[in-house]
């Protein structure tokens, strides 16, 4: 057994490792979708539970995608800026729509 065949061996190993690391991400992904999907349907179900969640697995996936660290953190900060301004938004919409109701009855 040479040092080549070895390094070989290695980089195949690190291949099939990535490929499976990949597919992971892919369902990672869908998870996120779901999530997100769900959120916005049900509109006052985003907790912060959701928010964190869906920020987790975003960076997940997206890290996977970025090559460099400076892109990677710009990823991930865009990704919690988006995630922070939906539920902000919901939470606004829903505290006006109790607002209106508490109004209407009064």
């Amino acid at each position: 057994v040479t040092a080549a065949s070895v390094i070989v061996k290695k980089i195949r190993l690190n291949s099939t490792v990535l490929v499976s690391f990949k597919s992971s991400a892919f369902s990672i992904i869908s998870s996120a979708l779901i999530i997100t999907v769900s959120a916005v349907e049900r509109l006052f179900s985003l907790s912060l539970y959701n928010l964190f969640m869906n920020f987790f697995m975003n960076s997940v996936f997206l890290f996977q995608l970025s090559s460099h660290t400076l892109s990677t953190a710009v990823v991930i900060l865009s990704s919690l800026s988006i995630n922070i301004i939906i539920y902000n938004s919901v939470r606004l919409f829903k505290a006006d729509s109790e607002n209106d109701l508490i109004s209407e009855i009064v």
